[in-house]
């Protein structure tokens, strides 16, 4: 396939017509624009499988929408996928009903709305423990039948907003999975028209696609790279000092932690003035795939903590561990606040309940005054939310000792 900048997936629902286009930047795929529109198509199917007039309408005419914002797309970087319904509706186009069929399955997965409804339904009522299941469905068109009506006070786990599709989305799913020998079916909590597009970039390995944004983000805005390193070296050697025995490879708070430190100066290129607040700006609201956006949150208090005073963050909701990551990130950037490559001084950190310690050679804070001004400032921002921090000048003595120890 073709390079393109931008793609488009067409997701043809029982309920709803979905269009996402996405930006393509250094293989990450960035929302552009969405259209939905209502059509319910699954509601409109009739008791002998035909999608009666009316629906037909409603679909032509969403298309016809849906085609206006597709004009100038080369036909490669776009890609439709069409609802059960057109599989199984008799006055659809006979080759949809027969298309994946010859090739048996492996595993069958559903998506979207209908889907992840129906699956709740059969959970709640103990007709299936998880997914679809032909045997469930079959219950579940009993009870149906039963109450005859898709009444959310007679089934347990039908939302009102659902109701008007179950009964289309149940018959759908019943006769595709009987049309094509399905026995069970999982369910992905993801909509159908996201994997498309990553399907149409063609992303066939795993991997952390959170890395793989800030490694973007960074080159979108122009991150020192050799600076940003540093700084995420020395913070995560000051938050493993602080928490010995740790798992470092599951560790969720140093991945969060190194990801700060490597964004925390994406707001430069935006201004220097308080360019901290300008870059947790940017992550709070950016589209980072990825990221969910209570990771998002996180990394945006991060960053926004790391510089100037900590009053700011005395009502952000920074827990215990937070208050680690952010204390290792701060210290890291006053030590490296000259950004050159010269040798990091020997550094000696802890914590308790109070707040924090740092010992650092005295040698060093003679030779380097501002820095020294800046660690001791800091103790004073430490006070604002309540937490004590100490620091020490190590003579030449109590640093060889603790260089043994190490």
């Amino acid at each position: 396939m073709p390079r393109h900048d931008t793609l488009a997936a067409v997701d043809l629902g029982s309920n709803s017509f979905h269009l996402e286009i996405g930006r393509v930047v250094d293989g990450q795929i960035y929302p552009l624009d969405a259209v939905r529109e209502v059509v319910r198509l699954g509601a409109g199917l009739s008791g002998d499988k035909r999608i009666d007039r009316a629906t037909q309408a409603r679909a032509l005419e969403s298309l016809g929408k849906l085609g206006e914002r597709l004009r100038g797309f080369p036909r490669q970087a776009v890609r439709a996928v069409g609802t059960n319904a057109l599989r199984v509706a008799k006055n659809a186009s006979p080759f949809l009903r027969e298309a994946y069929r010859a090739l048996g399955w492996e595993e069958a997965v559903g998506s979207s709305g209908t889907a992840r409804s129906v699956e709740n339904i059969l959970r709640e009522n103990g007709f299936a423990p998880h997914g679809l299941t032909r045997e469930g469905l079959d219950r579940l068109r009993s009870l149906l039948l039963r109450v005859e009506a898709a009444d959310p006070a007679c089934i347990a786990g039908l939302r009102p907003n659902r109701a008007p599709v179950l009964p289309g989305g149940v018959a759908i799913l019943g006769a595709v999975m009987e049309e094509l020998g399905i026995e069970a079916m999982t369910v992905s909590d993801a909509a159908l028209r996201h994997g498309v597009l990553y399907d149409l970039l063609g992303r066939v390995e795993h991997r952390d696609m959170r890395e793989a944004t800030v490694a973007q983000f960074m080159r979108r805005y122009h991150v020192e790279s050799a600076h940003a390193d540093r700084v995420r070296g020395l913070a995560l050697t000051i938050y493993d000092a602080l928490t010995p025995g740790a798992d470092r490879e599951d560790d969720a708070d140093r991945l969060m932690l190194a990801w700060a430190a490597r964004l925390a100066e994406i707001g430069l290129s935006i201004a220097h003035a308080q360019y901290h607040k300008h870059s947790a700006y940017v992550l709070s609201n950016a589209d980072m795939p990825g990221f969910s956006r209570m990771e998002q949150a996180r990394l945006a208090r991060l960053v926004l903590a790391h510089r100037g005073k900590l009053a700011k963050m005395r009502d952000a909701g920074l827990d215990g561990t937070d208050w680690k990551l952010v204390f290792a990130l701060r210290t890291a950037a006053l030590i490296l606040r000259s950004r050159g490559d010269a040798r990091v001084p020997f550094l000696h950190v802890a914590a308790d309940a109070a707040g924090f310690a740092v010992d650092l050679p005295q040698a060093f804070l003679d030779e380097s005054p501002l820095t020294a001004a800046a660690l001791g400032d800091e103790a004073e921002h430490w006070k604002d939310v309540g937490m004590r921090l100490e620091l020490r000048g190590l003579s030449e003595r109590k640093l060889a000792v603790l260089k043994q120890v190490r």
